[in-house]
């Protein structure tokens, strides 16, 4: 297992969640089933002492989770924003609208 990308299904999901009064919610029960143990301590604290701020729409909530990635995220994930050249609408259209199963035919 290539432990540099570990959680970054948890921000891409994140990211293609449309917000409403019960995201907030959402996101700490995702936060509770995060398979690495440090990751789940580190992000809970983390919120402890600074809470998800109010958000009024998805594009807030996009912006916060962008933004809080690439400051608390890893190192190889953010060369690879740099060095690829992702923004925020860029990354949400590598998952938007793509399904998470495959029907079978």
């Amino acid at each position: 297992m290539n432990r540099d990308y570990t959680g970054g299904l948890f921000w891409d999901i994140l990211l293609i969640t449309k917000y409403n009064e019960d995201w907030i919610d959402f996101y700490h029960s995702l936060i509770k089933v995060l398979p690495c143990e440090k990751c789940r301590e580190e992000t809970k604290k983390y919120h402890e002492w600074k809470p998800l701020p109010k958000f009024y729409d998805t594009n807030e909530k996009n912006q916060y989770l962008w933004d809080l990635r690439l400051n608390r995220g890893g190192e190889v994930w953010k060369r690879d924003v740099i060095e690829k050249g992702y923004t925020l609408e860029s990354w949400i259209n590598l998952f938007e609208n793509k399904p998470f199963s495959r029907i079978k035919k």
